[in-house]
């Protein structure tokens, strides 16, 4: 009678220790579901972006003309872009030039001779470059960083019943710098009424990221 007793009393706190983890694990999931579901129905819109930037190389017509007869310029102009760096081909063209002529003056004063004034020229005038693509490189990487979080909350999004532009719509929102602005200017493409394939082909040149690749590779297939 005891260990009947015994029995029963063992399968009562099992049952209740089980009842109280799914329950706990339900409201985990409600209160998920619910937030992601808050975030889809907010008003709040996105900060108005500029998809179409100002395409010019420079603010000065002959300059501009050249530069798009150069076919670095282009170039010159995304890796600008990629490095958040609010500046032109012809200004960034301009500091090299100024940097070079700089260390060419500078070689001259101190060595009163040619070659050590083109040398100094020589490693001066790429600075502005390397400082870009520095700046690059740091804006990448912190877009690798968090882009996995970003991923986890898009799943999250979706397993919860929104849609797939929805779903990036809060990544848009919730997602830190600069995961947020990249995607933003893709869900601002979309509702402007650009192809869904296009405009995540387009995030992929803007950013110089692998696993975005991969990632959008998966959407369009």
């Amino acid at each position: 009678m005891i260990l009947v007793f015994s029995i029963l009393i063992f399968l009562t706190v099992v049952v209740a220790t089980v009842g109280m983890v799914m329950h706990r694990s339900g409201e985990g999931a409600r209160a998920l579901q619910a937030r992601l579901s808050d975030l889809a129905h907010k008003t709040r819109e996105l900060p108005k972006l500029k998809v179409e930037r100002d395409s010019r190389y420079s603010v000065i017509p002959w300059l501009d003309g050249i530069l798009r007869r150069v076919n670095i310029a282009q170039g010159l102009e995304m890796l600008l872009y990629q490095a958040g760096v609010s500046m032109r081909v012809g200004v960034l063209l301009l500091l090299i030039a100024s940097f070079g002529m700089g260390g060419y003056f500078a070689g001259l004063v101190a060595f009163h001779r040619a070659p050590p004034a083109l040398l100094f020229m020589a490693l001066a005038a790429p600075i502005p470059y390397f400082y870009v693509r520095f700046r690059k490189h740091q804006r990448m990487k912190a877009f690798a960083q968090e882009f996995p979080d970003s991923l986890d909350l898009l799943v999250s999004a979706l397993r919860a019943g929104l849609s797939f532009s929805a779903a990036m719509q809060i990544v848009a929102e919730e997602s830190p710098e600069p995961v947020r602005g990249e995607f933003a200017i893709t869900v601002e493409e979309q509702s402007l009424g650009l192809d869904f394939r296009e405009s995540l082909v387009n995030l992929t040149r803007r950013v110089d990221s692998l696993d975005l690749r991969f990632f959008v590779t998966a959407i369009v297939l």
